[in-house]
């Protein structure tokens, strides 16, 4: 692997295969990585090496509980800078074929945020966010531009080689600036509820069943993480780049003062931010 190239990581779902990660980087490769616990000083053992036609944006990795059978590594999404969402079967990378199982072209811009639904019964979901794209138009006036907000779609992998794609509903109109799709999460105890961020500090939490927004949050700077209580589904923490604070917006009150501010001791912003699984 190429030492000066970025990577997005997935670390493995799976229950046995916790060794396991992926590696999704800017020189256009997918690695597969096992990493032995037991050896202090061990290096890290590529087990499979995929080229992409594309540098790598943002990797996640699915148990696929419904598809466990046929692939009993789970599944693993790649978003790339060309605006497509490739799907692997790491079992498969693992013996050396190099194949995507599918791939997606829905996205304008690059793909820029992906997440798997965390819900058991819900593992075949797939939530992508892209960057928005910026055109210059012969039509309009020299140096005007068309620009065309980041995209968000979901992903149905019932049918691995031929995913269901949809949109999560109708944003609520924008006069604000152009922005990309930085973050998406799902609900971590209802599975039809997805929230999003972009680099415009703008949230919605989308409700897949309604197809519309059912909240929206607006904050200063990019949003750098959207994370769900992992045992109380009506709260939502949301981080930018540009700001020390967190906040903990609960969906039952209202969206215009959160219900806590977390003061960081940061020099700047927040790069990332979780709950912790086992508190409450």
């Amino acid at each position: 692997m190429d030492p000066r190239a970025n990577a997005a990581t997935a670390w493995s779902p799976v229950k046995d295969l916790g060794n396991l990660f992926a590696l999704g980087t800017t020189s256009s490769e997918l690695h597969l990585v096992s990493l032995d616990f037991s050896a202090v000083d061990a290096a890290p053992h590529v087990v499979g090496l995929v080229p992409t036609p594309a540098p790598f944006r943002t990797l996640a990795w699915s148990p696929a509980t419904k598809h466990a059978a046929a692939h009993p590594w789970g599944l693993v999404a790649g978003g790339l800078e060309d605006g497509t969402v490739s799907i692997w079967d790491p079992t498969q990378i693992s013996t050396g074929h190099i194949d995507a199982l599918s791939t997606v072209s829905k996205h304008k811009g690059a793909v820029t945020a992906l997440q798997f639904n965390p819900n058991k019964d819900s593992t075949h979901l797939l939530a992508s966010g892209g960057a928005y794209v910026s055109t210059t138009s012969l039509d309009l006036l020299p140096c005007s531009h068309v620009f065309r907000d980041g995209d968000v779609w979901i992903m149905s992998v019932n049918n691995v080689a031929a995913p269901g794609v949809f949109s999560p509903g109708t944003a609520l109109d924008s006069t604000s600036a152009p922005s990309e799709i930085t973050s998406v999460s799902w609900n971590t105890t209802a599975p039809y509820i997805l929230a999003t961020g972009d680099s415009s500090g703008h949230v919605t939490v989308w409700d897949l069943k309604q197809k519309k927004p059912c909240f929206n949050v607006s904050v200063y700077g990019a949003i750098s993480s959207l994370a769900w209580s992992p045992h109380e589904g009506f709260l939502l923490l949301t981080a930018t780049r540009q700001s020390p604070l967190v906040h903990i917006w609960d969906l039952r009150a209202s969206n215009s003062v959160p219900l806590v501010e977390l003061h960081g001791h940061h020099g700047g912003g927040i790069v990332s931010a979780a709950w912790c699984p086992h508190g409450s």
